[in-house]
């Protein structure tokens, strides 16, 4: 369950929030979702999908990262990780330590 609070809707991928909660637990439900959408063995089928998983993993962050997330060749889930992180407007990236890292995940 991602919180006790939030319920299974009626149709897939809705939830419903019988009683009050907090900003907080609300913050906290949405990074239980996102980390669900980003589990090892989901398929992401597009740029679109990609871009749901992500977003919400993604939106508290105050520095820029550079992170990848290992697919198979079914587009399955493999692993995702956070390889560099930076300043505000900028990460070193270094190909080497990219490919390494793929390598160990066999992607």
């Amino acid at each position: 369950m991602i919180h006790a609070k939030l319920q299974t809707g009626e149709q897939a991928g809705t939830y419903v929030i019988p009683e009050a909660v907090t900003e907080s637990e609300l913050l906290d439900m949405a990074q239980r979702l996102a980390r669900r959408r980003l589990a090892k063995g989901r398929i992401l089928r597009g740029p679109a999908s990609v871009y749901r998983a992500l977003q919400t993993r993604l939106l508290d962050r105050d520095h820029e990262v550079f992170g990848i997330v290992y697919l198979d060749n079914q587009h399955r889930i493999l692993g995702v990780e956070e390889l560099f992180r930076g300043t505000i407007d900028g990460t070193a990236v270094y190909p080497r330590e990219v490919v390494k890292e793929a390598l160990r995940h066999g992607a």
